[in-house]
């Protein structure tokens, strides 16, 4: 394998997963509303409790997941905390983080974070951990 096709394969890969990054950032806003305030709707139709001053809490709310900020500045703040693993809150699902959700539905052993299920350094950690939880069960099943 040359160096130029490695370069091409490696290039065409950093191609594709911005390209997708950046579908993933732009479809859901095509469209349109306030992701907050439809939340919210939401939740005061299964029976939540919605108070008064909602413009107030919504603004809040935005400004915490930063969709008062131009949208040229949240899709580089996008790509930044894309590169550090780093997916924020949940807006369906908050106050739980991005990567605690996808942590928990990934198979593996239960002892290791999600964060120890992304990153390669740590997986012998996560390996060390799946075994010793085997060698105590099958100790205290004899």
């Amino acid at each position: 394998m040359t160096l130029s096709y490695f370069l091409k394969r490696v290039g065409m890969f950093l191609l594709v997963i911005w390209l997708a990054a950046t579908v993933n950032f732009f479809l859901p806003r095509l469209g349109g509303g306030d992701p907050v305030r439809q939340k919210m709707a939401q939740t005061a139709a299964l029976g939540g409790n919605v108070q008064g001053g909602m413009d107030e809490v919504v603004a809040e709310y935005n400004k915490k997941f930063g969709l008062d900020t131009p949208l040229w500045k949240q899709y580089l703040n996008y790509l930044w905390d894309l590169l550090h693993f780093d997916f924020n809150y949940s807006i369906a699902n908050y106050p739980s983080r991005v990567i605690d959700i996808i942590g928990k539905s990934l198979p593996g052993p239960s002892g290791c974070s999600s964060r120890q299920r992304f990153f390669p350094g740590s997986s012998g950690a996560c390996w060390a951990l799946s075994w010793a939880g085997r060698a105590r069960r099958s100790s205290s099943s004899s």
